[in-house]
């Protein structure tokens, strides 16, 4: 594709691979924003099941979940979100497999608090590298995308 494509098209396929918060334009920010607001939403809503079957399919099936019902539609919900936000900013989206794992360390299993604090640790790893000094200054023309290794570094300082 590099060799064929013009110089413009690879770069904004390399910066739609490293994901950047900056493309994303006024008219594309309500289409995320609805997507977004109502998957969490149906997380919110679900986040009682989510507890259930914590202790188990068994035990979740004899508290009334429905599991299979409950997992097909987490994983519709779930690559539905994950692709409009890929769509658009690339594949900075997938620093949300970080923070969920870094707050589970920190507050345990229990939904109620773990699917909030996710979405707000998700928020404070993405908007420093978005939001840097560096970023603002048009002569640099980084992605914000922070890397593996800091996210690794990350995930790894606070976990253990």
């Amino acid at each position: 594709m590099q060799y064929f494509a013009e110089d413009t098209q690879v770069a904004a396929v390399v910066f739609w691979t490293f994901g950047d918060l900056g493309r994303v334009t006024y008219r594309e920010l309500p289409i995320i924003a609805i997507v977004t607001a109502a998957s969490a939403v149906f997380f919110m809503l679900n986040r009682w099941n989510y507890n259930a079957m914590e202790s188990g399919e068994g035990s979740a099936h004899g508290l009334g979940v429905n599991v299979n019902r409950v997992r097909l539609s987490n994983m519709l919900i779930g690559t539905l979100v994950s692709a409009t936000v890929i769509a658009f900013c690339g594949t900075i989206n997938l620093i949300g497999l970080v923070a969920p794992h870094i707050m589970r360390r920190i507050l345990g299993s229990d939904y109620r608090y773990l699917l909030p604090a996710s979405a707000i640790a998700g928020a404070v790893v993405l908007l420093p590298p978005t939001s840097s000094p560096a970023r603002q200054s048009p002569r640099w023309c980084c992605p914000s995308a922070p890397s593996p290794r800091s996210s690794a570094r990350l995930f790894s300082s606070t976990c253990f």
